[in-house]
């Protein structure tokens, strides 16, 4: 079956006639390529439609015809603004129509089998929805109006929170009173517009607002304003108050482009849960809640086998482009997990696979085996560019048209060095791993090593935090595991060869061992000390869990 182009699948016909919505059909594969003969090919749809009208119900046309003009093939999709009048005896009205051309040529055999595969697929509701799945302005209108209402009802969740702590005297330091936080149900009733929006991503608002405010009060000193509070008091601006306080949950502005809403997958039965759940993926339709005629996707990976959707997580990005993250649960089948080895008394692979990694500001990283991983500085590479669109940014007056544009220039070149690295670290992730059974790093504290040493701009440009966590559930997938060796271990100061320890300066870029004489790169020497310290953390754990085993029996 062949769909010839775009042109092909037309949106809101105006014809209010069958035989008018035919030609409009005929003309479209006219257009590409696809019939010959427009006049003799609508003759013989019309006179097959004499015979038996071609309405198979749910609103739904199958009109066909074969002639010799027809070149290959194809079919033509179209989406009236009203039903007309399919069926003259009946009455029967349809409102979309799927007009089919087959050459007559061996017509018979392809005839049949591209009306009996259409027919088979249009009695599920699913198919259904995909052929009559809304418009990309449709889309885009829906997914802005979710943003805005979630965005508003975190929003108003920051002011009651502002209103309860003025209200009780709240300042730096104060004991925390007590919060209450508002009800779905009565935003609702006093905000009519968000009755249109996901309920369960606006519930998932107030649990974001929630988490905010938890955060504050167990992790925050209730005491240290932040630093924007602190010049805007300075500059005499606005005076300190609680708002201020480092922690504090902060209202989402529209300009911010915090554009992003989370709704949860529900199953309302047991049996054939993934067909009545909330949220479900068919084929390349993404159905969520109050969007009943389906996202179209363009899929990164399928997913597995009887997944089950969790959540899904909409957002825009500063590129301009829409993104759907898909949260879901699966059985796995491991190749290897240690708990389950250890309680089967089984042992470990004899051929076992360890790598070590070492950290590098240039090359990204050095491994045990020699190897350096060579990332190619995406951002250092536009980093001119940037700056030069910055420089002129600066010149135009904020909030004009040219601005605006600049402004989006400068976000699609960020959006492109971001998919860029992103790239870089998934192909690299996944190829150390389907190579390497464990994977050793050091635990660094990457924002430290950032700040103290002025290398902030290289350590955010390679992403390596990301590379560790890609590499940690890549492994736990595969039944494997990355281990960490203590961030204060020598594996630079330590002969790989010898164990001898000793001083080496941050400009020697050669380890040479005073005991043995052994010369090796620095970063080389470290990685082989980074994978035998993580081998033996590794196999150790393995021994206490056969111990534990032990103690149990």
């Amino acid at each position: 079956m062949y769909l010839a182009d775009k042109e092909c699948v037309v949106f809101d016909i105006p014809d209010t006639t069958k035989n008018d919505v035919i030609k409009t059909l005929i003309s479209k594969l006219d257009k590409a390529g696809c019939i010959s003969n427009v006049e003799q090919f609508y003759e013989n749809v019309l006179n097959r439609e004499k015979i038996c009208a071609t309405s198979i119900g749910n609103e739904m046309g199958l009109p066909h015809g074969k002639t010799p003009n027809v070149l290959r093939p194809s079919i033509c999709f179209g989406r009236l603004c009203k039903p007309v009048v399919w069926n003259e005896k009946t009455g029967e009205k349809v409102q979309y129509v799927i007009l089919i051309a087959v050459p007559e040529e061996n017509s018979s055999d392809i005839h049949m089998k591209i009306i009996s595969s259409l027919a088979r697929k249009l009695m599920h509701t699913e198919y259904r929805n995909i052929l009559l799945s809304g418009t990309q302005e449709e889309v885009f209108d829906f997914l802005k109006q979710n943003f805005g209402c979630n965005r508003k009802v975190y929003n108003l969740c920051v002011d009651s929170l502002y209103a309860q702590l003025e209200k009780a005297g709240y300042q730096a330091g104060d004991d925390i009173p007590g919060v209450k936080f508002p009800k779905i149900t009565d935003l609702k009733k006093e905000f009519e517009y968000l009755k249109k929006a996901d309920a369960q991503g606006l519930s998932n608002s107030i649990m974001d607002f929630k988490s905010a405010w938890e955060k504050y009060i167990t992790k925050c000193d209730h005491t240290t304003y932040t630093k924007r509070a602190v010049r805007r008091s300075e500059s005499g601006t606005e005076t300190l108050s609680f708002m201020g306080l480092k922690g504090m949950p902060k209202f989402h502005a529209k300009v911010s482009g915090y554009n992003s809403y989370r709704t949860v997958a529900q199953y309302p039965s047991e049996s054939n849960t993934i067909k009545n759940a909330t949220v479900r993926l068919v084929g390349d339709v993404l159905y969520v809640p109050k969007m009943k005629k389906g996202i179209k996707l363009i899929i990164h990976r399928n997913l597995p086998e009887n997944a089950h959707i969790c959540n899904v997580t909409l957002s825009l990005d500063t590129d301009g482009h829409f993104y759907a993250s898909i949260t879901f649960s699966y059985v796995m089948q491991m190749e290897m997990d240690l708990r389950n080895l250890a309680i089967t008394g089984g042992t470990l692979p004899k051929n076992l696979t360890f790598l070590g990694l070492d950290y590098s500001q240039n090359d990204f990283y050095v491994d045990s085996d020699g190897k350096k991983a060579n990332y190619p500085h995406y951002y250092r590479k536009s980093e001119e560019k940037l700056g030069k669109l910055q420089t002129r940014l600066a010149k135009k007056q904020k909030g004009s048209s040219n601005y605006k544009k600049l402004q989006a220039k400068i976000q699609k070149l960020h959006a492109k060095i971001k998919n860029q690295r992103n790239d870089f670290l998934q192909q690299e992730s996944t190829k150390l791993v389907r190579k390497y059974d464990v994977i050793v790093v050091e635990d660094i504290d990457l924002r430290a090593i950032g700040g103290a040493l002025k290398l902030g701009k290289n350590l955010h440009d390679n992403g390596f935090g990301m590379f560790r966590t890609m590499l940690a559930y890549k492994l736990e997938q595969k039944g494997s595991c990355l281990v960490k060796v203590d961030r204060w271990f020598a594996s630079t100061k330590t002969c790989s060869h010898c164990g001898h320890v000793q001083k080496i300066n941050l400009d020697e870029r050669t380890y040479v061992c005073e005991e043995c004489g052994f010369t090796i790169n620095r970063d080389w020497n470290a990685a082989i000390n980074i994978r035998e310290e993580g081998k033996r953390i590794f196999l150790n754990y393995f021994k206490i869990l056969i111990e534990e085993k032990q103690a149990a029996a």
